[in-house]
Formats: structure tokens, sequence, C-alpha cells
């Protein structure tokens, strides 16, 4: 099973990401963060996701500074979803 986890170098993405590694070797996870892929940026969020064609997303990215970006992001992996199994 392919994951797709956004958000990995915040809170919530980094230890779920740990978890993962430890508990659910089994999986190929593709850990993405701010760095690698802005979400709010559509072409470049589609490009990831449909190059690594994951069964799950989990998204767990977010900004503490701007609430219309949280909304774009959201838009923006609902957009993506079509190259997901689950999202």
């Amino acid at each position: 099973m392919k994951i797709l986890l956004t958000g990995s170098t915040g809170f919530i993405g980094k230890n779920f990401s740990r978890r993962l590694i430890t508990q659910y070797n089994t999986h190929q996870s593709t850990l993405v963060s701010r760095k690698e892929c802005n979400i709010i940026d559509h072409t470049s969020f589609v490009d990831i996701v449909s190059s690594v064609k994951p069964d799950v997303l989990i998204h767990s990215a977010v900004t503490l500074h701007n609430y219309s970006d949280n909304i774009a992001m959201h838009y923006t992996i609902e957009n993506a979803s079509k190259y997901c199994g689950r999202v």
C-alpha cells in the first residue's frame, strides 16, 4: 500500500510518520513537507500525487498564519484526489 503524507515535518505529520515507519514498515510511504511542495500550488501538488499514485493520502499540513491558505490546501487536495485510492 502506498501512502502519501502531507505536513510531514509538522507536529502531527512527524509523529504519524514515525508510526508509519516503525509499526507499518511494509507500507511504501512518501512524506511531503512544505520544502518539497507548496500544497496551495495546484500544479505542483498534482504532479507529486500523480507520480506517486498513492492508495491513501493523509493530509496533516496546516498553516497557522493564514486561514485562507488552509482552505486553498483543502481544495487542492480534493482536486488531486482523483489520482489517489482514498483520501
